[in-house]
């Protein structure tokens, strides 16, 4: 089955790839996302001689044990094409074990529609609730359940913190409830899903930005809260350590509630030591449209030059 799904989906991704050199051109380079269209894109190399160039950013890669057939699929896609590209240093690490093939490193981005500009000024009314603000798929695996646990424990009064939750999925009725439970539902708050230029501006009028996730590659929602100079707290997984640091945030050991109460409490506790304005800079040299696109230009003419050599 697999190998005849594979087969009629390259029927029409060749399809589709002919089209855009009839109507563009030939292009210099083919660039693909995620490993089953890097299996594409390597049998689009072998047929037109074109450089593949894959980057890879699946979160399934990070777990101990992966699907026989993932595992197949991904190694002929990894080693046929000119460069692979993980989006964390973790993620390189743990393909190269798996597959024996090396992998260069470009950080995910934030969009260009989040960041502050040069003149920006942040005030804060510190008779104000602190505002916290999570984003994300409501599934098991985003750990918004270990949140609402934690805040549940913290000693610090209700008057003093609220939360919102954006995002929607499976876990919305179950997370209501939870927030029912623990008498909450004064200061947790779940937004459902929303666009992109409602959480831009939810993040402009936040405090702390929190991901409680259990597994995470290189989360682009910390991103986006980043370049609003929110200060992050998150679970230390994936590529999480790559961005986050004793400057714009603080990390929790995976599903350890009492530790992320803890450190909630810290945050509300010593707000005043963290500077919006340099972690919104930072954000910006690192992880701006402008800083990632340089470093995968580069990549991407490295290939070009080793094809033309």
């Amino acid at each position: 089955y697999d190998l005849y799904y594979n087969k009629v989906l390259y029927k029409h991704y060749k399809k589709l790839f002919n089209i855009c050199i009839k109507e563009q051109s030939v292009p210099d380079i083919i660039y693909s996302h995620f490993y089953w269209n890097s299996l594409m894109a390597a049998k689009l190399r072998a047929d037109f001689k074109i450089p593949a160039v894959a980057i890879e950013h699946l979160s399934l890669f990070n777990e101990p044990r992966i699907p026989n057939h993932v595992m197949k699929y991904a190694a002929i896609a990894f080693k046929n094409v000119d460069t692979n590209i993980a989006v964390a240093k973790t993620m390189a690490n743990n393909l190269h074990n798996k597959f024996g093939v090396s992998f260069e490193v470009a950080h995910n981005m934030y969009g260009a529609q989040f960041g502050i500009s040069n003149d920006t000024v942040f005030t804060r009314d510190k008779n104000k609730p602190l505002q916290f603000v999570a984003t994300g798929s409501l599934i098991y695996r985003k750990g918004f359940d270990t949140l609402i646990n934690a805040f549940s424990q913290i000693c610090i009064p209700k008057e003093k913190w609220q939360l919102s939750i954006i995002g929607g999925g499976p876990e919305y009725n179950n997370l209501e409830t939870q927030i029912k439970n623990t008498g909450l539902q004064s200061n947790i708050k779940l937004l459902g899903q929303k666009d992109k230029p409602f959480i831009a501006e939810e993040l402009k009028n936040s405090d702390v930005f929190v991901l409680p996730s259990r597994n995470e590659n290189f989360s682009v929602a910390i991103l986006e809260a980043l370049s609003y100079g929110l200060p992050v707290i998150a679970s230390d997984c994936g590529g999480i350590r790559e961005c986050i640091n004793e400057l714009n945030g603080l990390i929790f050991p995976v599903e350890d509630i009492n530790a992320l109460a803890h450190t909630i409490e810290d945050v509300i506790c010593n707000y005043e030591k963290f500077d919006r304005k340099a972690i919104a800079h930072d954000a910006e040299l690192r992880f701006s449209p402008k800083a990632i696109a340089s470093k995968l230009t580069q990549l991407f003419e490295n290939v070009i030059k080793r094809k033309i050599q």
